[in-house]
Parts: structure tokens; C-alpha cells; sequence
């Protein structure tokens, strides 16, 4: 019977697979990840206990350093093995259309492909799994010249670039990818932990979307999303 109710929560509404923080109120209280959103409803994994026809209330942390979304009624409509399907019931007018505009960014980021070119699987491993739930088809790469091969042939949205990368140095890679038509309107994110203000001019001069700090990840997703809603 229980396998019965899992049918997702308005189904006639896209959904869209996210990797967001949560906190609940109401019949039950906890903590959780919504791993798929829609205008109707989500999914949420939680190791708090939870019953089908509960009313809780939602705080969804969108993005870093933005207010809650909050939804004032979400009912339980199936769970399993701590994960729970919600459908939204009642939100206030603003939140409503703070989660539409949400949505949309995420729609126009499906399909998107995206190449991070890094000199750390740790990082370029952080970056995916923060993009892929909005849709991003991700390639990556540790050397240059093999990233250079790899834009060519993948045609990105959007490239994420260590100025620091082995193969040709960052600064070569961006002038050869500025210098091919296939990715000369590509836009590029650089990373670095370096602070040299010649090499930030330098990167800027030759046409990059963004220089940013590698030590601020979350910072650089969200500037990707940003970038990604623009590029065609």
C-alpha cells in the first residue's frame, strides 16, 4: 500500500532536481534536504519521523546568503524510508513568486553543459555536485590541453577555469579559447588563490566573465547559475 502513495506531488508541474537545506514546524519538527522541487510540491530527505496528511510549515534556503522561502502549509502526501513527498497548500503572494523566479532560473539552467577546468578533483567534485541538481550536464579537467580538446568538442555554456591549471598555464588556455570561434562568446570563471593584480588585470583584459577567490565555492556556484541564465 505504502509503494501505492508514491506518486510525486503535482506531477503536471516540471520538477526540477535541487540539493537544498531545510528546516520544518508544525505536526513535526526537524531538519532536511529538498532533493526535487516543483510549483506544487517537493521532496524531502530527513531522519525525522513524519506521517502522511501532517501540516508542517517550510524554511528553504534558496542560496547562500539569501532570506528563507517559506511555505506556511506543506501536507505530507507519502513517506518512505526517510524521505517524504510535500505539496505545497498555502504561501504567501511574495513567496510564491520568489519560488517561481527560482524555478525559472532552474529551467533555463537545464541542459546547460558546463566545463570546469581545475587542477583538484576535490574541488572540481564540490562544483558538480552543486550544479548538476539545477540540470548541468558537467565535464571537467585536470591539465589544460586536455580542457582545451574537451571545450572544443563539448561546446560549454560555461567554463570554470584554475588560473593556476598545468598544461599551458590559465592565461594561454583563456587566450586560445578567446581565439576559437567556437568559444570565443564562451563565458569563462577563473578561479584562483592567488591575489596578484597583474595576472586579475591581465585575465580580465582578454574577455573573462568573473575572477574569483577559490576559497569562496559557494560564491562561484552561484555566479555559474547566474551566467548560465544568460548564455544561449
Amino acid at each position: 500500500m505504502e509503494d501505492q502513495k508514491l506518486v510525486m506531488v503535482e506531477r503536471h508541474h516540471p520538477r526540477f532536481p535541487v540539493h537544498l537545506a531545510l528546516g520544518f514546524s508544525g505536526d513535526q519538527f526537524g531538519m532536511g534536504t529538498l532533493r526535487d522541487l516543483s510549483w506544487g510540491g517537493c521532496l524531502v530527505q530527513s531522519s525525522a519521523a513524519t506521517y502522511v496528511n501532517d501540516c508542517l510549515t517550510l524554511r528553504i534556503q534558496l542560496s547562500v546568503g539569501s532570506s528563507l522561502l517559506v511555505v506556511n502549509a506543506a501536507t505530507v502526501a507519502w513517506t518512505r524510508d526517510h524521505t517524504f513527498g510535500l505539496s505545497f497548500t498555502r504561501m504567501e503572494i511574495s513567496e510564491r513568486e520568489r519560488l517561481q523566479s527560482y524555478l525559472q532560473t532552474l529551467n533555463i539552467a537545464a541542459s546547460k553543459r558546463v566545463l570546469i577546468m581545475l587542477d583538484g578533483s576535490a574541488v572540481s567534485q564540490f562544483l558538480a555536485e552543486k550544479l548538476q541538481p539545477a540540470g548541468c550536464t558537467i565535464k571537467t579537467a585536470q591539465d589544460g590541453l586536455v580542457g582545451l580538446k574537451e571545450a572544443y568538442r563539448f561546446r560549454p555554456h560555461l567554463i570554470i577555469l584554475d588560473i593556476g591549471i598545468p598544461g599551458g598555464g590559465g592565461l594561454s588556455i583563456i587566450q586560445r579559447l578567446k581565439w576559437s570561434t567556437d568559444t570565443h562568446d564562451t563565458p569563462i570563471i577563473v578561479l584562483t588563490a592567488s591575489t596578484d593584480v597583474d595576472i586579475m588585470e591581465r585575465a580580465l583584459n582578454l574577455g573573462v566573465a568573473r575572477y574569483l577567490q577559490i576559497f569562496d565555492l559557494d560564491f562561484c556556484v552561484e555566479e555559474a547559475k547566474r551566467l548560465l541564465m544568460s548564455s544561449t
